[in-house]
C-alpha cells in the first residue's frame, strides 16, 4: 500500500506590499513581518512589488491593501480594514466631496482585490465589515510583532514616581483618525506629560521624532501609560507592541480590541468609547489603578503567547497549506 503523503511542506510564497522598500507603515511592516515568520518555519517566503507578482512560479501569492493582481496561482488577499467604514472615520479635515470620491476608489478596488481570492481579514470587526460592505467571507488571522524586541517592562524603571512626573505616549501618525486630540485633552486633564513617537510634530505634545524599534521599544517601556484613542483600527499593530510591553494602554473599542476583550475581559476598564473624550479621560484616570494593573497583566500574557512572531507565523503557515491543499483538489 503506497505511503500517505505529509500534509505540510515549504512552500513558496510572494507575499505583495504596496512599497518593498518601505517597513515603517503599517501594511508594509506586515508583509516584512509575514515573510520572515514563514521563512522561520522553513518556507521560501519572499516581498515583492505588484509589478514582480508573478516574478517567481509561487505555490501562493499573497496580496495586501488596494493592491489588485490577478495570478496564476492561489491568491490570499489581506484585509488591513475596510475602505467605506475607514474613510468615515477619517480625514475629517478633508472635503465631503473628496472622501467621497476616495471611498468610492477605494472600496472599488477593494472588492476587485477579493474577487478570486481567499480572504484574510486581521480582526473580527474586519471580517463582519467585509461580509457588510462586499458580502465576502474570510479567514481571520490577527497580526504578529516581534515580542522579543517589545520585551515586558521591569517594574522598576525609569517611569516617574509621582504624579508630577507622569508621561504618556502617543505612538503613530498624529491624523484625525488616531485623535490625537483626545489623547491631548486626556493627558492635561489628568496632569500627564504627553510625548509622540511619529514621523511628524503636533501642537501639545513633545515630539520624539520617528524611533527606531529598540528606541520605541524603550519609550515604551518607560512611559506610565499608552495613549491610542482611535477612530478606525484593523488590528493595530503599535497596540500589540505597547501590550507585549506591558505598559498601560490605553485605547478605544476599534478593531483588534474587542477580540482582546473577549479572551481577556478585564482589559475593559481600559477601553474607552470611539469618539468620546470623556469615556476616554475616564479609562485614563484608571489606568494605574489595581485592576487595571492586574489587567494588563493578563493582556501582557496573551499577547506574547498568541501575537509572536512563532504563534503568527505558524497560523499562516497552516492557513497556507490549506489554501494550496484546497486548490489542488479543486
Amino acid at each position: 500500500m503506497a505511503s500517505t503523503p505529509s500534509l505540510a511542506r515549504s512552500l513558496i510564497v510572494n507575499v505583495v506590499s504596496p512599497d518593498p522598500d518601505d517597513r515603517w507603515q503599517g501594511v508594509e511592516r506586515f508583509c516584512h513581518s509575514l515573510v520572515g515568520a514563514l521563512n522561520d518555519l522553513q518556507h521560501d517566503a519572499m516581498v515583492v512589488s505588484v509589478d514582480d507578482a508573478g516574478i517567481r512560479n509561487a505555490d501562493v501569492v499573497i496580496t495586501n491593501a488596494q493592491v489588485v493582481v490577478r495570478t496564476r496561482q492561489p491568491r490570499v488577499h489581506v484585509y488591513h480594514g475596510v475602505a467605506l467604514p475607514q474613510m468615515l472615520r477619517s480625514h475629517a479635515e478633508s472635503s465631503l466631496r473628496w472622501r467621497v470620491k476616495a471611498a468610492v476608489a477605494q472600496s472599488a478596488a477593494q472588492f476587485r482585490a477579493g474577487v478570486g481570492a481567499h480572504r484574510v481579514s486581521v480582526s473580527r470587526s474586519t471580517a463582519r465589515e467585509l461580509r457588510r460592505v462586499y458580502g465576502f467571507g474570510s479567514t481571520v488571522l490577527a497580526n504578529g510583532i516581534d515580542t522579543t524586541a517589545f520585551q515586558p517592562r521591569s517594574e522598576t524603571g525609569d517611569r516617574g514616581s509621582g504624579a508630577a512626573d507622569r508621561t504618556a505616549l502617543f505612538i503613530g501618525r498624529p491624523e484625525w483618525r488616531k485623535r490625537p486630540d483626545i489623547a491631548v485633552h486626556a493627558a492635561r486633564a489628568l496632569g500627564y506629560r504627553i510625548l509622540l513617537a511619529a514621523g511628524r510634530p503636533f501642537d501639545g505634545m513633545e515630539w520624539l521624532g520617528r524611533l527606531s524599534e529598540s528606541d520605541l521599544a524603550a519609550a515604551i517601556a518607560s512611559a506610565d501609560v499608552v495613549l491610542m484613542p482611535t477612530q478606525y483600527e484593523a488590528c493595530s499593530l503599535a497596540f500589540l507592541e505597547a501590550l507585549a510591553v506591558g505598559t498601560p494602554t490605553v485605547t478605544t473599542t476599534a478593531g483588534w480590541v474587542p477580540d482582546l476583550v473577549a479572551a481577556v475581559p478585564d482589559y475593559a476598564l481600559l477601553v474607552a468609547k470611539v469618539g468620546s473624550a470623556e469615556s476616554f479621560e475616564r479609562a485614563l484616570g484608571r489606568a494605574l489603578d489595581p485592576p487595571a494593573s492586574e489587567a494588563m497583566r493578563h493582556a501582557n500574557a496573551f499577547v506574547r503567547q498568541e501575537c509572536s512572531l512563532e504563534s503568527f507565523g505558524q497560523r499562516w503557515s497552516d492557513f497556507l497549506q490549506r489554501v494550496v491543499r484546497s486548490d489542488g483538489d479543486a
